[in-house]
């Protein structure tokens, strides 16, 4: 009988240890996965915090470089507008990616701030268009 007794309380005792082990091995995979949701869009910050340079650095260098540039106003491509759009493009889909996160979704204030900053892209992106556009009407002044 007390061979039964240890026998049964070693199963139980067992048991109980292998639901904690699994319940411990669950908590940890729920929390790995929200752990790497968290680094993506820590992730997707930095590179829409280095898009935004970028995207700065190609206003500069089109001002400072392409007005002065004849090719500029003879052809219509150039490469700093060109690298302007896709950058703009690409933040403008990093925003929408975190508007279709859970991560941002559950929260109105950040979402709100989302919507903002999605609609600062196209803004900044329409004015700077009109910029270009206004100085290849204007023409290139010094050229002859």
């Amino acid at each position: 009988m007390k061979d039964s007794s240890l026998k049964t309380r070693i199963i139980v005792l067992v048991s109980i240890l292998v639901v904690a082990f699994l319940g411990v091995t669950i908590f940890t995979q729920y929390s790995l996965n929200k752990f790497k949701k968290n680094n993506t869009v820590k992730d997707e910050v930095r590179d829409l915090e280095v898009l935004v340079l970028q995207l700065r650095r190609n206003e500069k260098d089109f001002l400072a470089r392409s007005i002065k540039d004849p090719g500029f106003y003879n052809n219509e491509e150039n490469k700093y507008l060109k690298s302007f759009a896709e950058e703009i493009s690409k933040a403008e889909r990093i925003t929408k990616h975190f508007k279709e996160s859970k991560f941002i979704e559950n929260d109105i204030q950040l979402s709100a701030k989302v919507d903002s900053m999605f609609q600062l892209f196209v803004t900044y992106q329409s004015d700077f268009n009109l910029i270009a556009n206004n100085y290849k009407e204007l023409g290139f002044k010094d050229w002859d």
